[in-house]
């Protein structure tokens, strides 16, 4: 099986989510293995997110083994950019990443390990002021658990980074779980006041 799935159209909406787009994707596959390759991969997302605008690009590789219930995304480079509704909210502005992702909708898991992520957050402190950061590691999400968590390394403006971040529970009943080695916290602290 070969084909092409050229500008196909997407819509995302909800209360705080309305987007549309386009995949774009060169489809081989085995049906019968239940097997496909998306190579090269492209989505392009734009609309609004708690009433700012949002832009989203991802572009890779994908793998959809139908009967493992399992897609992976090789070298995604994925792309976001927010221009919140107010300038006194804390947002990510721009999020540039690589890395290798992978989803298991059958166990409810998702793993995303990133060779580089830069990220810009307007902060909530001082207004017109940007806070830059990067990360390396790997975040692993179960959704049927509703846990979360994130082993690497990173660098918030001057301050270095190491170290765990763990979420469970959900927003009602959240808990959170740190382990972190940070350089300069002074650092960090002058730049938000």
């Amino acid at each position: 099986l070969v084909g092409t799935l050229t500008a196909l159209p997407l819509r995302l909406s909800d209360t705080d989510l309305d987007v549309s787009g386009t995949l774009d994707a060169a489809l081989s596959g085995t049906p019968s293995r239940a097997s496909f390759a998306l190579q090269p991969l492209a989505l392009s997302l734009a609309g609004k997110f708690a009433g700012g605008r949002v832009k989203a690009g991802l572009r890779g590789d994908a793998n959809l083994e139908a009967d493992a219930q399992q897609l992976s995304i090789s070298k995604p480079q994925i792309h976001a950019q927010i221009d919140p509704a107010s300038s006194s909210q804390a947002q990510v502005r721009n999020l540039d990443s690589r890395g290798t992702l992978s989803a298991h909708w059958g166990k409810q898991h998702l793993r995303y390990q990133t060779t580089g992520t830069a990220v810009s957050i307007s902060s909530l402190v001082r207004s017109n002021v940007i806070n830059n950061g990067y990360l390396s590691g790997v975040i692993d999400f179960a959704w049927g658990k509703q846990t979360a968590s994130f082993a690497g390394r990173g660098k918030f403006d001057t301050s270095n980074i190491k170290g765990k971040v763990a979420w469970a529970g959900g927003a009602a009943q959240a808990a959170y779980d740190f382990d972190l080695d940070v350089e300069a916290v002074e650092a960090i602290i002058r730049a938000q006041t």
